[in-house]
């Protein structure tokens, strides 16, 4: 009897890492991480690292990056930050890439958008990405982006 109890204890505290095998395999974003480097005319410059593990659901050709370019002071000013790409990587590689307006986008798209900035696509729409885990680099430039307050 001892015997049986142990093994059903043992099935049910198994049973949750055999019944959910595809968590381990879903795609995600491994690690996000930016370097900033503030310049004494207050224009940065920016390096974001990308880890993110492909299946080929929804990661099938690359990935995209939304940057906002258009924002408001506190006096409600509209101003617009500039936003201009260095280079982008694919596992230390130089990879494809096309950068678009995110409000010019299909209004009727199902993806989210921000609307108000730049989309960079990285990836090549005729070339599938190998399932597995990826590190995007994104290497640009952006100015306006500091607030001087008093």
């Amino acid at each position: 009897m001892k015997k049986t109890i142990f093994y059903i204890i043992w099935a049910l505290l198994l049973c949750p890492v055999f019944a959910f095998p595809q968590d381990r395999d879903a795609e995600k974003i491994l690690n996000f991480e930016s370097v900033i480097q503030v310049n004494a005319d207050s224009t940065m410059n920016v390096i974001e690292t990308i880890q993110v593990h492909a299946v080929g659901a929804a990661i099938r050709h690359g990935i995209y990056r939304e940057f906002p370019t258009r924002y408001k002071d506190r006096f409600g000013t509209t101003y617009t930050v500039g936003f201009d790409i260095v280079r982008v990587l694919k596992d230390g590689q130089p990879e494809s890439f096309r950068v678009q307006s995110s409000g010019a986008m299909n209004k009727g798209s199902s993806e989210f958008s921000l609307g108000n900035g730049k989309r960079v696509y990285i990836g090549r729409s005729d070339v599938l990405l190998e399932p597995g885990d990826h590190t995007y680099t994104i290497e640009y430039k952006t100015n306006r982006q500091l607030g001087f307050y008093r």
